[in-house]
């Protein structure tokens, strides 16, 4: 059944072309990671880059290259992270996954509410 245009739908095209859309994302894949690999180094560059498993990441870990850019790794990592996020893609193999962050996060505010209390009890929080 066509649409209202007389073209196949969707459906129809996957019926008669089983493997098209997994084509399609391969070879918009490899698009992606030629475009990414054709700008100049960047943090965002580097953030796509990890976001998207591009190749050129392989071998290399962020702290690496963030100190080759001389930035941070976690201003790479949030530059990953974004990406991630206004794509609504799942963290990539070289990103923590959200259960992770979340634990990360919920540690550090504990230790922050820890030492807060300690200040807020001690004379000399210093000592």
């Amino acid at each position: 059944m066509n649409d209202m245009n007389g073209d196949p739908t969707l459906a129809e095209i996957q019926d008669e072309h089983p493997s098209v859309f997994r084509e399609c994302a391969e070879r918009f894949m490899r698009v992606l990671h030629s475009a990414i690999e054709r700008q100049p180094d960047t943090v965002q560059k580097w953030g796509i880059a990890f976001a998207t498993n591009n190749p050129i990441c392989l071998g290399r870990s962020m702290s690496e290259i963030a100190a080759l850019l001389g930035e941070s790794r976690a201003a790479l990592s949030f530059e990953a992270r974004k990406f991630c996020d206004d794509n609504g893609l799942p963290p990539s193999s070289y990103m923590r996954s959200e259960t992770a962050i979340l634990t990360a996060q919920k540690a550090r505010n504990e230790t922050v509410s820890k030492l807060a209390q300690k200040i807020r009890t001690t004379k000399n929080p210093l000592r």
